[in-house]
């Protein structure tokens, strides 16, 4: 879809200024994209020709666009070409960091038009693998987690300490995962809720939750506004639970080390915090006295984007890396594997509010594997299986069987693998894995 809306607005008047002034690689997108006519596009997206047509009408006539991809897209074998292709299409179409389009954040806790942004070249941002997975690149100087359960196996890792994920639902190929957790010596886990990681834990530090320290948003980028807030505890921390910068601080005492902004004695929650915020775009006491704190959207300089892309040369349209990725997706399997969220489950948390893991199939695939809806199902990879609860819902795609993430039960990943990862990211895929629908009484023998 993406590549036939670009294919179209590269020959468009509107397109060709930015295009000529402030892009590289144009004729070699537009050659990547070329294939994906109306008749073709609409064959592979799995939709009707009238749709993308007026959906390429609706973007001509807004001239700016907003493209957001999510959790199962960045985690399929297109992911990257998925990405690359809205990206470009909001570059064609002057959208990037302009009013009706997408906006960069400035950062509040940072601002980050006070420096330069680094330009790195490739071999400066890809390191080799680990030496059981070499072919795993490390980016930025880390290995993707998938690599984990072969490090250990191989006693490369024989300790690691958790900062509080839920690496039994988190990371891929459970199956793989668990035997290699348990048998590290140390697996030391920081958390505040009871969970299967937790379970299989050497030692478990609990911390103060969010209620019983002061805190500062700290990934203000994820906010819509240029602001930041702070909150004092609300109740006092149960027993003697101390907070995760103490923690961490002890256990790098311990081992011979100090951390910068731990230096001192009698440290607490606000002189921390104080530190970690000195480059905010106010003072810690003014956060403190306020609480919330906001600059308008215009207020830090709007074109430091545009002088990062200066320093860069332009818009990269066309990186050969995924130009060859597109030319060479093929298409799915008869069914596959779709990752999801739900509203009153966040990843492996909020367990208590009670959402089940149910899993949505299509009317027609329901009746292939002899499923109706509310019936118990298995849902089985090339790796292993997992139980939910069937949802029939004609309003997903035929071949499709969409599962939430985070359960401890309906694990997903059960079926995933830790060797089946993207060549260029690192990252495990999630989505678009072939897999096969069972009742859940139709137990092989």
């Amino acid at each position: 879809m993406l590549a036939y809306l670009l294919r179209e607005l590269l020959h468009d008047d509107a397109a060709a200024a930015i295009v000529a002034s402030r892009t590289v690689g144009r004729d070699d997108l537009a050659d990547a994209v070329a294939p994906y006519t109306l008749e073709h596009a609409a064959d592979v997206a799995g939709l009707a020709e009238a749709e993308l047509s007026e959906l390429l009408d609706a973007v001509r006539r807004a001239g700016r666009v907003a493209i957001v991809t999510g959790t199962g897209v960045t985690m399929s074998a297109a992911a990257n070409v998925t990405q690359w292709l809205a990206w470009a299409l909001m570059i064609v179409t002057d959208s990037m960091n302009q009013p009706g389009g997408v906006w960069f954040h400035p950062g509040f806790g940072h601002q980050l038009e006070s420096f330069e942004l680094p330009v790195l070249p490739p071999d400066a941002l890809f390191g080799p693998g680990p030496t059981t997975r070499p072919a795993a690149r490390a980016f930025l100087g880390e290995w993707p987690c998938a690599v984990l359960a072969d490090e250990i196996r191989a006693g490369s890792i024989r300790a690691v300490l958790n900062l509080g994920g839920h690496l039994v639902t988190a990371f891929p190929d459970a199956n793989a995962l668990l035997p290699a957790l348990r048998s590290l010596d140390v697996f030391a886990t920081i958390e505040i809720i009871a969970n299967e990681t937790t379970a299989l834990s050497t030692h478990v530090l609990p911390t103060k939750d969010q209620l019983e320290r002061s805190d500062v948003t700290l990934w203000d980028f994820l906010m819509p506004r240029v602001a930041g807030q702070y909150t004092p505890p609300i109740v006092d921390a149960v027993g003697d639970r101390r907070s995760t910068w103490w923690v961490l601080g002890e256990l790098a005492r311990r081992l011979g080390h100090q951390l910068p902004v731990l230096d001192g004695e009698d440290l607490d929650d606000d002189t921390v915090l104080e530190r970690i915020a000195t480059g905010a775009r106010c003072s810690f006491e003014e956060l403190v006295a306020a609480g919330w704190v906001e600059h308008p959207h215009e207020e830090p300089p709007a074109n430091w984007v545009e002088r990062h892309l200066d320093r860069l040369g332009g818009w990269q349209l066309a990186p050969p890396v995924l130009v060859e990725q597109l030319a060479t997706l093929g298409p799915p399997a008869s069914l596959v594997l779709l990752p999801r969220r739900q509203g009153r489950h966040l990843n492996s948390q909020l367990d208590f509010l009670g959402e089940r893991p149910e899993v949505i199939i299509h009317p027609d695939d329901a009746a292939a594997a002899a499923v109706v809806d509310g019936d118990a199902v298995v849902v089985r990879s090339a790796r292993g299986e997992l139980e939910g609860v069937a949802k029939v819902d004609a309003s997903v795609r035929v071949g499709t069987v969409s599962v939430p993430h985070g359960h401890q039960g309906a694990n997903v990943n059960r079926l995933t693998s830790d060797q089946d990862i993207d060549a260029t990211t690192g990252m495990a895929h999630y989505s678009g894995l072939p897999v096969s629908l069972h009742p859940a009484t139709a137990r092989p023998r």
